[in-house]
């Protein structure tokens, strides 16, 4: 095991929580968007309206699991939960909005579909 393993992973848990956090809110948010009357006709937003309708379902809860994961380490959850997030994580969701309200609300697929773990089958395209 390398020598930092401890330091390094709570950090890793401490940003990764920073971005899980606000996914749900940000899927939340990009719904609303597909479900606007503006894109009333846009066929892509309404499959993805209806992707998101289903996935915020399953993807509800998973910051919990970090700070879950964080509790065996010996980290206080409220520390993580109180910690200011970095810059970083602020510039990944926050990016997410910019380009949702002022582009297209398909285009938080980038950040969604990052983890590789979701399956052909669940694509909207």
């Amino acid at each position: 095991m390398h020598q930092e393993f401890v330091v390094l992973y709570r950090e890793y848990l401490f940003q990764s929580h920073s971005i899980i956090r606000a996914s749900v809110p940000l899927m939340k948010s990009a719904l609303e968007c597909c479900r606007l009357s503006l894109y009333s006709r846009d066929r892509v937003l309404r499959a993805f309206g209806d992707y998101l309708d289903r996935h915020i379902l399953e993807e509800t809860g998973h910051d919990e699991w970090i700070l879950d994961d964080a509790e065996v380490l010996g980290i206080d959850r409220k520390l993580l939960l109180e910690r200011i997030p970095k810059q970083t994580a602020a510039q990944i969701v926050g990016s997410q909005y910019y380009w949702m309200y002022h582009y297209h609300p398909v285009s938080i697929a980038g950040l969604h579909r990052r983890d590789g773990r979701h399956s052909a089958k669940s694509r909207v395209y």
